[in-house]
């Protein structure tokens, strides 16, 4: 019987020792197969394993079996990205090693720092660094076994710290830490060894981190020749290295050198592995990445994809690995502008997180930044705050991390994007204030927070201030990265756009040119530069502005190029449609000055098409281009259009900004400039009013925009005949003028013209052509004669000969003008030339010329016809012009033909009961007067009255004029009595006008008492004489006066017939 047990016991003791060495194989084979990333065998392997540990009788064995196992498995959990598994793993291994081994022991201290790990990679930093520290304070309360035994494991401890130092931002911190591991690697494995490489190369992630990658690649370099030292150079270790190097170039943008440190690692894995290995696809990754940076996004697009299928054909579809693809797609698509796919990309990558990770994750912030940063480009900027506000939660994320500081950057620039320079300004000193605390002075992220900073100053308008720290930008960018980087090429960029607005054109084109030569010198055949594009888009508003319109187009085609993609045919990228935008935008502003307004308008269309598609049109990008079409419609004529199109920009605007912005100034200001061309002046002086009032809100008195307002209300005024307070404006203006640009300069020129029209309005002809001539000698002096200037200045000065009386040299003055716009334009069509030969036509007709006139007036209304819409305020003046020279002629009916063209224009703009068209009907009731057609000639007549009498604001000389016109018809009709009852129509207006007692109303009963007498109703007519006597006797203090002896006279003739 006890040979039996005993034979019993020899089977089971031997099935034990066969389940252990199964066990120690699987386990074995697990790990292998975890070196080679097949993790669906490792996990196998491990459970094949965990079975073989249950089997163990002896119970301290079985539960250190199964602890190495949980061990195991959660490291494959943790190569997949399984955190929350991995954690329930380790922390399953701790409480089973806790069960047999002291808290001293390395295998505690081993899952403290596994857990340690996987909060570190869940974010939870806090509970990390509990775990961690739990490990470092068993390694230095040990004593049971010698403290060098313990150096490796807490070589690693330390290194573990160091990462989570790294994430919450402390780098001091963290480099105290990888110092420390890299010192007990040392002990351990003497000089040179694989593990100090591996703390050289954490130490340059800090060293990313800090933003000097000087000290990264330097680092990274050491750890690259320790590798090679120990493990040869064909080595995957040292493609590792090579890949840590291409990062630090790939931050440096120095993306050619990215690209061979890649290609390098690339060649020796493919020799060791071949190409379906992780390695390769982790290399693939990197490379697409940088050539995403470098613009190359058809080789991205092809290198991340090949990416993408090796992780899920290596991991499944469940990986770390596999979300950070999707990631990097996502930022691809981003670059090139396919918004809604990045976004949908980016949630992928969060949902493949989530799953594994189940909670939250410190990938996940970046996922959600960069899902913020699309939402900003889309003009979405309520979501783009949803996403970004959780994060300044300091429960969720270290006060003081570095990557707080990347927070701020990101929601400054979300204000930024809105236009909130204030809340932006705020955000990014917060973020610099957080750099400097925990970085040196001198690095990059600093220079970066300047560079942001340097932004709003520039956009507040604080020009000073933006160059002073643009340059303290430069300063560190120039000395940690070169002059030959695309980083100081775009800070070269932020300062010409300050010298841009300082009008210091040639700084401008100097910095500009020094970012340009900076990008074709790092250029990449195929590259796709937005950035050069931009610059090109500089320069060519750099000339525009200097009045160099060939060279601005010349640049704004040259950023287009870059634009477009040409594969045989051109196809247009969807990529940067905001720059696209802006280059239409900008060439229609060159079509505009170049008068090239169809030109201009298909441009500002395809600029707001562009926009609307992207960012919809309740944006200030759509809301400037309807204040530029209006601006073509202004140079059209076309004022009402042009009021509706600067209408909808100032609806815009006064959704979007606040009503004392700059931008609803001059809104007010163009739809004030639209009301006084058509005439509306009272309405025009309160909106220029508006634009006044926000503008000195701003600039105080001294600025030229003041000076432009002043000068507009001026104009306006004069128009009313206020001309005091057209006089008082225009000098106000004047005088800010030569404040800012002295005595001399050319743009005192307008002022001195406007100054001059109102002399003549005034009649003061002296002082008129005075002004013109100081208006005329800065022209001169800064121009050339043949200019259209200058032709102008020409023009004013004959028309105030004209109004002296000085025709011949009104005449000489005039055809100068005339000779020099002849010069200046391909031919005659156009409507500077049709104002000249109007002018000069009205000089021939005052000479009585009338031959010459008409045709000359004929010569502008063709031009017209061909430049203005038909019912424009133009043709109706050449219309009159040519009826009244056609009448003077007695050419009736052809001048009748001409007013009645004027006056279907003048209904067409503004209705059949104008005021303005009294005129015209009064002036065709005189030709059938003139022709003794007199029933048509009362009906015109009545007609303009009627029209007049509807208005409170009356124009009594008009009326009254127009009563006495058709009285003198029905006297030469002999119609009396008609004659009588339009006179006591007449005496009405009179006592509307001067009341009962005037010399004019004895007048007008004088006249009713002549036609009572022709009429032979004498007591009438000695009842209308003696009001008329009355009327004189009370007024006239001299009773011997003539005209009281004309009613005693008029009586007298009555009684004699009585």
């Amino acid at each position: 019987m006890k040979g039996e047990d005993k034979k019993k016991s020899q089977k089971k003791s031997d099935a034990s020792e066969q389940d252990l060495a199964t066990y120690d194989g699987c386990i074995y084979l697990s790990r292998i197969c975890c070196q080679q990333y097949k993790f669906q065998e490792a996990m196998e392997y491990c459970e094949k394993a965990h079975e073989c540990a249950l089997k163990q009788d002896v119970t301290t064995l079985r539960t250190n079996k199964l602890a190495d196992c949980f061990d195991q498995r959660g490291h494959i959990n943790r190569m997949l990205g399984k955190y929350q598994k991995a954690l329930e793993d380790y922390f399953e291994s701790l409480r089973l090693h806790e069960v047999i081994y002291e808290k001293q022991s390395l295998a505690i201290i081993h899952c403290y720092n596994n857990i340690g790990s996987i909060y570190c990679l869940l974010g939870q930093y806090y509970e990390a660094m509990t775990y961690h520290e739990k490990a470092l304070k068993n390694f230095q309360s040990s004593s049971s076994v010698n403290q060098s035994d313990y150096s490796f494991d807490m070589a690693k401890t330390c290194r573990a710290l160091g990462f989570v130092y790294y994430h919450q931002g402390k780098n001091t911190d963290a480099l105290l830490m990888h110092q420390q591991s890299s010192t007990l690697f040392k002990q351990v494995f003497g000089g040179e060894n694989l593990y100090l490489a591996s703390s050289c190369h954490h130490i340059g992630l800090i060293y990313q981190l800090h933003g000097t990658l000087n000290d990264a690649m330097a680092v990274q370099n050491k750890a690259l020749n320790i590798d090679m030292a120990v493990v040869g150079k064909r080595n995957l270790i040292v493609a590792e290295s090579y890949c840590y190097l291409a990062i630090t170039y790939q931050l440096q943008a120095k993306y050619q050198q990215a690209e061979i440190m890649v290609n390098k690692a690339i060649d020796i894995q493919l020799e060791i592995v071949g190409n379906q290995h992780l390695d390769i696809a982790q290399s693939y990754h990197i490379l697409g990445d940088i050539y995403a940076s470098w613009g190359r996004y058809d080789q991205a697009h092809t290198l991340l994809h090949k990416a993408l299928n090796l992780y899920i054909t290596l991991l499944g579809k469940a990986s770390y690995a596999l979300a950070q693809c999707h990631n990097s797609i996502g930022w691809l698509n981003y670059l090139k502008g396919y918004y809604d796919v990045a976004i949908q990309l980016f949630y992928t990558s969060i949902q493949i997180q989530t799953e594994m990770s189940h909670g939250p994750c410190i990938h996940q912030k970046q996922y959600n930044f960069n899902i913020a940063t699309v939402y900003r480009a889309q003009g979405k900027y309520d979501e783009a705050h949803q996403i970004l506000q959780p994060y300044l939660d300091a429960k969720f994320t270290d006060e003081n991390s570095i990557h707080v500081a990347t927070l701020y950057d990101n929601i400054g620039l979300l204000y930024q994007s809105q236009d909130d320079y204030t809340k932006a300004l705020s955000y990014y000193r917060k973020g610099l204030k957080l750099k400097l605390k925990l970085l040196d002075d001198n690095n990059l992220l600093v220079a970066s927070s300047y560079n942001n900073i340097g932004l709003i100053y520039y956009l507040q308008g604080k020009h000073a201030d933006a160059l002073s720290i643009f340059h303290d930008c430069l300063k560190i960018r120039l000395e940690l990265l070169g002059d030959e980087n695309l980083n100081v090429a775009d800070i070269y960029y932020n300062m010409a756009l300050v010298y841009k607005l300082l009008h210091q054109y040639q700084d401008a084109m100097d910095m500009l040119q020094k970012a340009v030569k900076i990008r074709l010198a790092l250029a990449d055949e195929g590259a796709h530069d937005d950035v050069l594009a931009a610059m090109y888009n500089a320069i060519g508003l750099i000339y525009y502005l200097q009045d160099d319109y060939h060279d601005a187009l010349e640049y704004y085609q040259k950023s287009m190029e870059i634009q477009l993609q040409d594969d045989n045919t051109v196809v247009e990228l969807n990529i940067n449609p905001g720059l696209k935008a802006s280059l239409y935008n900008n060439m229609g502003l060159v079509y505009y000055k170049q008068l090239k307004y169809d030109d201009a308008l298909l441009m500002y269309q395809k600029s707001m098409d562009t926009y609307s598609h992207c960012f919809g049109f309740n944006n200030l990008h759509i809301a400037s281009i309807y204040n530029n079409i209006g601006l073509v419609y202004s140079s059209q004529l076309q004022h009402d259009n042009a009021l509706d199109q600067f209408q909808a920009s100032l609806k815009i605007r006064q959704e979007i900004l606040d009503e004392q912005h700059l931008d609803i100034a001059q809104s007010y200001y163009n739809i004030g400039l639209a009301h006084y061309s058509l005439g509306h002046y009272n309405r025009a002086i309160a909106i220029l009013g508006k634009s006044l009032t926000i503008r000195q809100h701003h600039f105080g008195h001294n600025h030229q925009q003041i000076a432009e307002c002043y000068y507009s209300i001026g104009l306006t005024y004069r128009c009313t005949g206020q001309y005091d307070d057209a006089m008082m404006n225009l000098q106000n203006g004047l005088e800010i003028q030569i404040n800012l640009k002295g005595k001399k300069d050319i743009s005192l020129a307008p002022f001195y013209n406007s100054l001059a029209l109102v002399h003549r309005l005034r009649e003061d002809y002296a002082n008129c052509i005075t002004k013109y001539q100081q208006s005329l000698n800065l022209k001169l002096d800064k121009l050339d004669e043949i200019n259209l200037d200058v032709a102008d200045s020409y023009n004013n000065i004959g028309v105030a000969y004209l109004y002296q009386g000085r025709y011949d040299e009104a005449i000489s003055m005039l055809e100068k003008c005339l000779n020099i716009q002849i010069r200046l334009f391909d031919d005659e069509n156009h409507l500077e030339i049709a104002d000249t030969y109007n002018n000069l036509a009205t000089i021939y007709q005052l000479q009585e010329r009338y031959e010459i006139a008409v045709v000359t007036y004929h010569k502008s209304l063709k031009i017209r016809l061909e430049l203005v819409e038909s019912n424009s305020i133009c043709l109706l003046e050449s219309y009159k012009n040519i009826a009244s020279a056609y009448s003077q002629q007695n050419r009736y009916n052809e001048a009748q033909d001409m007013y009645q063209y004027a006056v279907d224009i003048q209904i067409h703009r503004c209705g059949e009961n104008n005021v303005d068209c009294t005129e015209l009907y009064d002036n065709i009731a005189s030709m059938y007067q003139a022709q003794k057609r007199y029933d048509n000639a009362l009906s015109m007549y009545d007609k303009s009255i009627q029209i007049q009498l509807q208005f409170v604001e009356k124009d009594h000389s008009k009326i009254l004029e127009s009563y006495k016109n058709m009285i003198s018809i029905y006297k030469l009709k002999r119609n009396y009595q008609q004659a009588i009852l339009l006179y006591d129509k007449y005496l009405n207006v009179l006592f509307d006008q001067y009341g009962k007692k005037h010399l004019k109303i004895a007048d007008c009963y004088d006249s009713i008492g002549w036609l009572c007498y022709l009429m032979g109703r004498y007591d009438g007519a000695i009842v209308k004489y003696k009001i008329a006597l009355e009327i004189r006797q009370s007024i006239l203090q001299d009773l011997d006066h003539l005209e009281i002896a004309e009613s005693y006279n008029n009586m007298g003739l009555v009684y004699k017939l009585q």
